[in-house]
């Protein structure tokens, strides 16, 4: 089972996952947190490390070559990388996964068209659930500002674009309760 969560940066992605590693772990539900992708290809271990992610659009976008190669890495990372997870029964939580780079390429460097992301799409194992996780762009802004407030309300409408294109997905506004939210994404589950 896997739960993937997405939304701009200041949304709430990692507030909302906190959450619901709480009610699953009161529930003794197993699970595994992953950060964009499932870390199978040694290149893709560790993405991250974890640690926050302050100017997303610093880095200049790749050619049309390394952009496809991207591609090509990530679509063999998802297969190969879900289909080792799907070997056990752990709720997989995904901050962030392939759809992320529909929303915003330039996060990923990605320059090449659009066309070759939506295709790869296709190919790429489905989510059991899609968090689009939302917010006011004022709020949004508040929390943090590593994109421009027009950018933020284009990633908002692009993000809400994805809800059911590929999966079952709820949208959570976080202004509201963390754990009733929490609580709405553990109840889709079950």
């Amino acid at each position: 089972m896997r739960i993937v969560f997405l939304g701009p940066d200041g949304a709430g992605k990692s507030t909302i996952i906190g959450a619901v590693e709480r009610a699953l772990s009161d529930m003794d539900l197993p699970y595994s947190y992953h950060y964009l992708v499932p870390g199978f290809l040694p290149r893709y271990r560790n993405v991250n490390n974890g640690s926050p992610v302050t100017n997303p659009h610093e880095k200049v976008r790749h050619g049309l070559l390394k952009s496809l190669l991207k591609l090509v890495f990530w679509f063999v990372e998802y297969n190969l990388g879900c289909g080792e997870l799907n070997r056990d029964n752990k709720i997989r939580l995904f901050d962030r996964y392939y759809y992320d780079i529909l929303v915003d390429p330039a996060r990923y460097c990605y320059g090449a068209s659009d066309i070759f992301t939506k295709f790869v799409a296709r190919f790429i194992p489905k989510p059991t659930l899609l968090v689009i996780v939302d917010a006011p762009t004022s709020t949004i802004q508040d929390r943090k500002q590593e994109v421009s407030w027009c950018e933020t309300e284009r990633q908002r409408a692009a993000y809400k674009k994805l809800e059911n294109k590929y999966c079952r997905t709820i949208i959570l506004d976080t202004t509201k309760d963390i754990e009733s939210n929490a609580r709405k994404v553990v109840s889709e589950l079950l």
